[in-house]
């Protein structure tokens, strides 16, 4: 609290970002300090308390949007949340955040959907990595592929579409080739979860409608074959 005493008096700072976890200069490296500390968000809200008259923008840790609403409920008093494991490991929630939190103060357009984010995106890795190759001799498609790796985490194949991504990147046919590694990979997903490629505004498709309506098939054929054999046995007794 010293600390933002003299920063804000004498610097005249009067936003700060704090992660919410302390760091260990000996025993921890940055991965691991980024990972291993205990969050204390409550440290967080009562800096804000403490000096009410700055804002504060917590940062660590969070994953789900619940978590965000959570943090930024108006009581804490916090002026933001940084969002980055979000984007990282649930990058189609991305889509969500002006909907859910600025809607209230002008109109937020609809997203692309999907499949047109991706697309513009492998031009660009593409033309990025060409760009490093032409420069260092080389550059990784994993690394490429990385933004886009948990675009369907949680759904129908979503797994299956991170796996070939990475599969891809490694084959020796792809080096040098993200752009068909990612397009291939889309293609691929294409023909298992074709609706969540045309989403916008964050939704997600659990279950395609092809794999519903199958699911209602065979409880309808289910009930039809026992209604069938009850028949029987009745037709038996009399």
């Amino acid at each position: 609290m010293n600390f933002i005493t003299i920063v804000s008096e004498r610097g005249g700072v009067n936003k700060f970002i704090i992660h919410a976890r302390k760091a260990f200069l000996k025993g921890l490296d940055p991965k691991q300090n980024r990972n291993i500390p205990p969050l204390k968000y409550d440290w967080v809200i009562r800096l804000k308390e403490e000096f009410p008259h700055l804002e504060f923008v917590i940062n660590g840790g969070f994953l789900k949007m619940e978590e965000i609403h959570d943090i930024l409920k108006p009581e804490n008093g916090l002026s933001g949340c940084m969002v980055g494991r979000l984007a990282m490991h649930h990058t189609w929630d991305v889509a969500r955040l002006d909907r859910e939190f600025y809607s209230q103060d002008h109109e937020v357009p609809d997203s692309r959907n999907r499949e047109e984010i991706i697309l513009e995106y492998s031009d660009y890795a593409q033309a990025i990595m060409d760009e490093e190759i032409a420069k260092h001799g080389s550059c990784s498609n994993t690394i490429m592929c990385r933004p886009i790796i948990n675009m369907f985490v949680g759904e129908y194949k979503g797994a299956q579409f991170k796996r070939s991504l990475m599969n891809k990147s490694r084959e020796a046919d792809y080096k040098g080739k993200v752009k068909l590694v990612i397009n291939d990979s889309l293609a691929w997903y294409k023909t298992q979860n074709p609706e969540a490629l045309v989403t916008i505004n964050g939704e997600k498709v659990i279950k395609p409608s092809w794999i519903l309506a199958a699911q209602e098939a065979d409880k309808l054929q289910y009930h039809e074959a026992k209604a069938q054999k009850l028949q029987e046995q009745l037709e038996k007794q009399a």
